[in-house]
């Protein structure tokens, strides 16, 4: 008997979920803003972010899912999650003229630190990336490539904070829910750890 393919199954379902938002936005008076469009990809890009760290952390379950290699499964959630993540401040920074959103600034105290992380977050995923591409003569990316979590964290607090979407107590159980998950998968496997200061 044929397996059900979960992992695309959670793929696509994410992707129907995040559309939902676009129809009940239909419903107020500007059709589709640039700041609509900047909750959409936050959403989204945060969503996939997670599942791709998930799917790090379980690669076996990942692999006998789709079977392919783990690193072309991973990438499709990678890519365009990083994607979108790039577009969630950039229509920002269009909607209000200006671009200074992509420095990170205003650390003058915790709160701000964690209400404005997103901009740190983006900065460690953008490394993360680049460690990856880099793989074949960059040492030790495996290790840069750990603080994914990090930044997944960092911007689940940003949301958490500012996030317009994430006010809802529901919304705000899943985000926990999430995060906690997450962190907690990474922790407990700890051949995780011994593979990646080996290799």
């Amino acid at each position: 008997m044929k397996k059900f393919p979960w992992f695309y199954f959670f793929f696509v379902l994410i992707w129907i979920i995040a559309i939902i938002p676009l129809f009940i936005y239909t419903l107020e008076p500007t059709i589709w803003t640039l700041r609509t469009l900047s909750r959409y990809t936050g959403m989204v890009g945060f969503a996939l972010v997670y599942l791709s760290l998930m799917g790090a952390y379980i690669k076996e379950w990942q692999y006998h899912q789709t079977n392919k290699p783990f690193m072309t499964s991973h990438h499709l959630l990678v890519i365009p999650a990083w994607i979108l993540m790039l577009v969630h401040p950039t229509v920002l920074a269009i909607q209000w003229s200006n671009w200074g959103i992509f420095i990170p600034n205003n650390f003058d105290t915790l709160m701000n630190f964690l209400r404005f992380g997103g901009k740190v977050a983006l900065i460690i995923f953008t490394i993360g990336v680049i460690a990856v591409a880099l793989r074949k003569v960059l040492k030790g990316w495996k290790i840069i490539h750990m603080f994914q979590l990090i930044a997944f964290l960092l911007a689940g607090i940003h949301a958490w904070i500012i996030g317009t979407d994430t006010q809802s107590i529901g919304v705000r159980i899943l985000l926990v829910l999430m995060m906690g998950s997450a962190s907690a998968l990474f922790f407990y496997n700890r051949k995780r750890f011994k593979y990646v200061l080996k290799k």
